[in-house]
């Protein structure tokens, strides 16, 4: 039994002396482990960083422009401080590929050396050949960089622009952060802004806002048949119908002011005209001397133009006038496919209460320099009505021509072809007129 108890408290004896042996060798290695510095501690010689938020939230902002783009350029060796801080800053931001026209551009990054922003600049230029402008950039309430692209340089095609440290001492050399002057990052810019838009829509008219233009055109849609008697003669009677264009001939004369507003209303024109039977004196009301009853009409017609895209518009037209039968009101619209300058196309109608109604088809084209010309096709009632043709339903084919002269002069043609529906003999069309841009 005394043996038992000997070799117990000889094993007790020895796990105590192992159990001290372990913990001394635990304290040893502590003590000789150095301490662990953080990678973001900041040197204790650092520029405090600056507490000002700035928020940036009514710049318009693109979508995505935080992840990695350009790993920080590694340190340089050099003989102070100042140096190797520059060396080893970094600037890590998303650029954004595309933008509309008329918007700015928020740039907007992380950087491992924050006390440094105030010497981040932003270089940016419009196009390949414009002048760089430089942006400081400033800290943001989060904390990152920020500089905005001016809304001015976002045109088409694009927008150049890289970021730079800039040198702490005079004539030092600036240190590329992201891209480079001979090398930049180019973001596209599709569409135009309204400023730009209204220029090149100014250059097209070489600066002329206004114009006048003075027209003539006469119609003849030839001649019908009339019922004048019985329409069963006897042998003998006179022939039941005859020859007529009552109603198939007609002049006007117009004169028209336009202004253009070159936006989504492009233009304004208020046309003053005159339309007669008997060109001899050109008065429109001839009923108290003829015995038949020619159209005759004055009317004035007020229209807006529109542009909603570069390839699409419509126009807009009201006509009042006063006839020999009494108060003319109407109005038409049309829709143009095409450049407004250029080759187009107009599909449109208008009508009045006692001048019947019009639709139309037009077509024009530029492709000789000077010379643009263009092709007429209508379906009309103009100026038949009931009471003055025999059939109020005609058609009118015709083809026009037009100089353009310098100091914005210019000279127009027309000539076709008109009939009035179960016509015997069709007519003639033409006309011209001239026209100042000022």
């Amino acid at each position: 039994m005394r043996r038992i108890y000997i070799e117990f408290a000889l094993s007790l004896a020895f796990l105590v002396a192992v159990s001290s042996s372990a913990t001394a060798t635990a304290d040893d290695k502590n003590k000789e482990q150095p301490a662990t510095i953080e990678d973001d501690a900041e040197p204790a010689d650092a520029e405090p960083p600056d507490e000002t938020a700035t928020d940036d939230s009514d710049v318009d902002q693109p979508a995505a422009r935080t992840a990695d783009t350009q790993a920080p350029p590694p340190a340089e060796q050099g003989d102070g401080a100042g140096k190797t801080r520059a060396a080893s800053v970094g600037f890590l931001h998303q650029p954004i590929p595309t933008t509309r026209a008329g918007r700015s551009i928020v740039i907007s990054g992380k950087m491992n050396r924050k006390w440094m922003i105030k010497r981040v600049r932003l270089a940016c230029r419009w196009g390949s050949d414009g002048e760089w402008k430089e942006i400081p950039f400033r800290r943001s309430s989060t904390g990152n960089a920020v500089a905005t692209i001016p809304v001015e340089f976002v045109e088409s095609p694009g927008v150049d622009y890289y970021v730079y440290l800039a040198p702490e001492e005079d004539g030092g050399e600036p240190q590329e952060l992201f891209a480079a002057r001979d090398d930049p990052y180019r973001v596209i810019v599709h569409g135009f802004s309204s400023k730009t838009r209204y220029g090149s829509r100014l250059a097209e008219w070489d600066g002329r806002l206004s114009r006048i233009d003075l027209n003539y055109g006469y119609s003849n849609f030839g001649k019908n048949l009339e019922l004048t008697g019985d329409p069963a003669p006897q042998p003998g009677d006179p022939e039941p119908t005859r020859k007529t264009d009552r109603g198939n001939v007609y002049h006007e004369v117009n004169i028209a002011y336009t202004y253009r507003f070159l936006t989504y209303l492009y233009a304004m024109r208020v046309e003053i005209a005159a339309l007669a039977n008997d060109f001899a004196d050109f008065k429109p009301f001839t009923a108290s001397k003829d015995e038949e009853i020619g159209p005759g009409m004055y009317a004035i017609s007020p229209s807006l133009e529109f542009e909603f895209a570069k390839y699409f518009g419509m126009s807009l037209l009201a006509r009042l006038g006063i006839s020999e039968e009494y108060f003319e009101g109407g109005g038409g619209m049309s829709v143009r496919v095409g450049r407004i300058k250029s080759t187009r196309l107009d599909v449109g109608f208008e009508g009045m209460t006692h001048a019947g109604w019009r639709l139309f088809l037009r077509f024009e084209w530029d492709t000789v320099p000077h010379l643009p010309m263009a092709f007429n096709i209508e379906r009309t009632q103009w100026y038949a009505a009931e009471s003055y043709a025999v059939e109020d339903w005609g058609s009118r084919l015709y083809y026009e021509i037009r100089a353009l002269l310098p100091a914005g002069i210019g000279l127009r043609m027309h000539a076709g072809f008109a009939a009035r529906d179960q016509a015997v003999e069709g007519g003639l069309v033409i006309g011209g007129g001239a026209w100042v841009d000022f």
